[in-house]
């Protein structure tokens, strides 16, 4: 499979997230399992008006989101395989954050960085998705774990 790059307003043809909830600047899908992401925080974020005044960091439950966005965003795209065992129960449905479990923070992500996103599933089972998901930042990984991504 090539290399399939989605910018934010394909992101928004596949999940339902908007500004300023749309955590996702850019995907590409690197497989039928994989896709790769980036956000570029630009210091303006709702989230970093107060965590923390004169010390912003992005907070760990926002670098989740992102990372669930992506896993979301890749499942709502394998929907739109032909291939898909699953699209159709999961049509009209809407991809949720259900878990995110064994996560790591390492590093705090401060505005003007680029998060590089990673989401890699390791079980599909039609309404529940699971993958490893990692987010960095110039090659550092600043958070790493588990995602499950619901259809309800």
């Amino acid at each position: 499979m090539k290399d399939l790059f989605l910018n934010k307003d394909a992101l928004q043809e596949l999940i339902p997230h908007r500004s300023p909830m749309l955590l996702i600047d850019s995907m590409t899908v690197t497989g039928a399992e994989e896709a790769r992401g980036t956000y570029h925080v630009t210091g303006d974020e709702f989230f970093l008006q107060g965590h923390y005044p004169g010390n912003p960091i992005v907070p760990g439950n926002i670098i989740s989101e992102m990372l669930a966005q992506l896993g979301a965003a890749l499942v709502s795209y394998k929907n739109t395989l032909q291939e898909s065992s699953f699209a159709s129960l999961r049509r009209g449905k809407t991809p949720m954050l259900a878990g995110v479990n064994h996560f790591r923070f390492k590093s705090p992500v401060k505005p003007g960085a680029t998060v590089d996103l990673h989401f890699q599933f390791i079980k599909d089972a039609g309404l529940v998705v699971n993958g490893e998901a990692e987010a960095s930042v110039e090659g550092q990984i600043v958070a790493f774990g588990e995602i499950t991504v619901v259809f309800v």
